[in-house]
């Protein structure tokens, strides 16, 4: 899974998740990251599978 924990207003907008699979594959991913102040609500996360191996390049 992945999981964004108490995101900051900073943190809001776009990015790509880039995951790179064990035989090779490359998928790209677009992700909109919303910031809800006072929020504390159970939603849905993504599930990307299979989660490992996972490295995640911030701000690639």
């Amino acid at each position: 899974d992945l999981v964004f924990r108490n995101p900051t207003q900073e943190q809001a907008g776009n990015y790509i998740c880039t995951i790179t699979h064990s035989d090779g594959y490359v998928e790209r991913i677009a992700i909109y990251l919303e910031y809800r102040p006072g929020q504390d609500t159970h939603v849905s996360h993504p599930v990307l599978s299979p989660a490992s191996p996972l490295s995640i390049n911030e701000g690639a």
